[in-house]
């Protein structure tokens, strides 16, 4: 076997572990019920698209006014008073902290083996 393909198969085992783990479960069921749920699903379409739009605006070399941080803060906190949203953005977050720690690790892996890193 090539350290290529021994790389593959360890990835697959790696994703298979990561889909055991609590973080993964409570992401994906958390995401599952937002999904479920249409008034939370327009919540999280509005908020995307005002963000898209103000990235937009900042790309377009805008700078963004008192006006438009105030309407994100406004959305944000509009999206985190519904509970659905708030459990799937807290869950989203344990999740991403968990693989910026597998992500750490690799590296760590990584490192070990050559110094150069």
């Amino acid at each position: 076997m090539t350290a290529f393909d021994e790389t593959m198969e360890l990835c697959t085992k790696l994703g298979q572990a990561i889909a055991q783990t609590e973080a993964y479960k409570d992401f994906k069921k958390a995401e599952y019920a937002l999904f479920k749920n249409p008034e939370a699903v327009e919540l999280v379409e509005d908020l995307q698209k005002l963000k898209q739009s103000q990235y937009r605006k900042q790309m377009a070399g805008e700078e963004l006014t008192q006006e438009d941080m105030e309407e994100m803060k406004v959305m944000e906190a509009k999206c985190l008073h519904n509970n659905l949203v708030l459990e799937s953005n807290n869950a989203q977050m344990r999740y991403q902290k968990f693989m910026e720690e597998v992500s750490g690790m690799i590296r760590e892996g990584i490192k070990s083996v050559d110094d150069s890193f």
